[in-house]
Order: C-alpha cells, then sequence, then structure tokens
C-alpha cells in the first residue's frame, strides 16, 4: 500500500530507523537526513523503494508537496528548527517526535507556525492514536468502577521527557483535562544514551486536576526497573504493562461506605490486551487520512499541552513552588531550553 510519494525522515536513531522501516512500506522514495547515518539498507531490507541518504536537510534538493511526510525524530532542541527548515522546502504533513519543543517560547512558536502554514502535524507521544485513553474509560463504565481519582507511576531511569511525555498525554486523556498546578523536585543527570548534552530527568512530580484527581510520578536515575503504571478507582486498582491491562477490585462483602476503611484489591475481575502494540505506526500515519485537515490545530494544541507540563514541572522545580498550569511564567524561565528529548 503506498500511502505518500516520498518520506523523510530527519535523525535516525532508534526511533527513526523504525520509522524508516514502517515508511518504507507505504512511500515511492524514502530519504534519511542524519550527519552520521550511512547504510539505508540496515532500516529498509524488506523494502523496494528507492531509498537515498543526507547529511543535512540543505543537501535535499527535492520540492516536496502535500503528497509527501516527513518525520522528525533528531533531537528535541532542534525539533522546532528542524520542522521551519522542512517547510520551506515544501513539506505540509509532518510526524514529530516528543517531546515536541524543549521550551515554553518554541510551544508557542510552534503553535503559530503550524497554524500559518497551514501544517498537519501528528505527534508520536503516547497511545493517543490507539485510543488507549478511551479503551480505559469504556473499561471503567463496563465494569462499573466510577471515575479513576489517582495514577501513579513509579521507576527507574526512564525520565520525565522520554517517558513521561507518554504518561502525561495518557493521563490528560483519562481526565480529560489539562493539569491545574503542579509541584516537583527534579534532578538531571545527563545520562541520555542519545547524546551527554541532552537532559535526563528524574524526580518527584505531582500534578493536580479537577476534582481532586491525582497523577504523581516518582523516578530515579540511579535504578534500572522499568517500574509501575497503577491506576486507581474508588475501589478497585488497575496496573497498565505495556498493551496489557490487568484490574483488581476489593470483594463485594470487603467494601465500605467510608473511604477510610481500607482493604486489598484482590480479586481479579480484568485482565486483556487492550491495543495492538504492532500497529501503533500504522494509527500515527493513518491520522492524515482519517482526520479532516481542520482538526489538527486542536490535537496539536493537545501534544503542547503535554510538553508545556513537562516544562512547567521542570521550572516548578527551579523555583521551588506550585506552579498554576495557566500563570504566565517570567521571561528567563520562558525563553530557556532544557534540552529534553
Amino acid at each position: 500500500m503506498t500511502q505518500f510519494r516520498n518520506g523523510i525522515v530527519i535523525g535516525c536513531g532508534s526511533i527513526g530507523k523504525k520509522h524508516a522501516q514502517y515508511l518504507g512500506k507505504i512511500c515511492n522514495e524514502l530519504i534519511v537526513v542524519d550527519p552520521i547515518f550511512k547504510n539505508i539498507l540496515n532500516v529498509n531490507k524488506a523494502s523496494n523503494v528507492n531509498s537515498y541518504t543526507y547529511p543535512s536537510i540543505d543537501d535535499v534538493k527535492i520540492n516536496f508537496n502535500a503528497e509527501d511526510v516527513a518525520v522528525v525524530s533528531n533531537w528535541g532542541p532542534d525539533h522546532f528548527k528542524t520542522v521551519k527548515e522542512i517547510t520551506a522546502k515544501g513539506i505540509r504533513k509532518i510526524v514529530l517526535e516528543k517531546p515536541c519543543v524543549d521550551s515554553l517560547e518554541e510551544i508557542d512558536q510552534l503553535r503559530n507556525f503550524a497554524l500559518k502554514n497551514q501544517l498537519q502535524i501528528s505527534v508520536n507521544q503516547g497511545w493517543f492514536y490507539e485510543d488507549l485513553a478511551q479503551k480505559i474509560l469504556n473499561t471503567s463504565t463496563e465494569m462499573n468502577l466510577g471515575k479513576v481519582v489517582a495514577i501513579w507511576i513509579t521507576g527507574g531511569a526512564r525520565c520525565l521527557s522520554t517517558a513521561g511525555s507518554h504518561w502525561v498525554s495518557l493521563v490528560n486523556q483519562i481526565y480529560e483535562s489539562d493539569p491545574i498546578y503542579l509541584v516537583s523536585d527534579a534532578s538531571n543527570h545527563l545520562i541520555n544514551p542519545r547524546s551527554p548534552n541532552l537532559s535526563y530527568v528524574d524526580g518527584v512530580f505531582s500534578f493536580m486536576y479537577s476534582e481532586n484527581r491525582r497523577l504523581g510520578i516518582n523516578l530515579s536515575n540511579f535504578s534500572s526497573i522499568e517500574g509501575r503504571f497503577e491506576i486507581y478507582w474508588r475501589d478497585a486498582i488497575g496496573e497498565l504493562n505495556s498493551e496489557n491491562l490487568k484490574i483488581f477490585a476489593r470483594s463485594k462483602n470487603m467494601k465500605s461506605d467510608k473511604i477510610t476503611l481500607y482493604g486489598q484489591a484482590s480479586e481479579p475481575i480484568f485482565h486483556e490486551n487492550i491495543i495492538d502494540i504492532d500497529n501503533r505506526f500504522k494509527n500515527l500515519y493513518s491520522s492524515f487520512e482519517k482526520l479532516d485537515a481542520s482538526q489538527f490545530p486542536s490535537i496539536l494544541d493537545q501534544h503542547l499541552n503535554v510538553n508545556k507540563a513537562i516544562l512547567l514541572s521542570l521550572i516548578a522545580s527551579e523555583q521551588k513552588r506550585k506552579i498554576n498550569f495557566t500563570e504566565k511564567i517570567e521571561e528567563d524561565f520562558y525563553c530557556k531550553k532544557y534540552g529534553i528529548s
């Protein structure tokens, strides 16, 4: 199935290679832009498309149009600059890796630039295009669990940006809102495997949503343990592990009207694979066919608000205070690039 004329991947690291492998199946020609990547065959063995590599975007002498798609999968601090460069070459459909950008200023700049140039941007952040949040909400309704009241995430060296972007995106969808305020105590140990110049953030992060619903993230860069993603209902707990969701509830005879009469959720009531992880890229790239052009700005806003929450968490830690999601941030922190990727 050919979906695009040209597919161009800017940044061919671990995630860029996956994009290139998938694009090789759905485009006529594949272009990889990376200053150190040479062997296109390593990412496209199963494809018969014409493939080309270039060290920089300036070296690509092709006039792109609406039949083409570009993937921005280079370092986060370079994303906005790259979006502008490929837009100048005619690209209008963009798959943007998370985090979208690494400063609050660039969030506003990217939003305005996308609107002005009528860009269709799909962000590979979280399980957005697998509708995982809606599946969890549907399960809540079907099992008569009530509303999700808290989500606790713990783990080792996962990074607030690297993994946290996915988590916050999912939680925002489950709660159907952005956080109201954020508190955090973050540390950056510069152990990012992509480059020692990129941030890799651990710490304790607290997000408060409406109706007293919470998200808590606790990470340590001194542990290699993957950790847990736990979902709390009033009388049940769920554990999300990749595409698998397990839910345990308190037995009916142990429930109480008093919330303080707590007990174990030991009765298994749900255990299913609720997403098809093999179709992740298919769902992402299909968004360009399934969505109307007018839908892209509001969806991009959702992704940018996740990016904003991550950055506000880092600012809250630096300023040692609670930050409201909608408050105006001082110029120095608004413009600061945090090197997340």
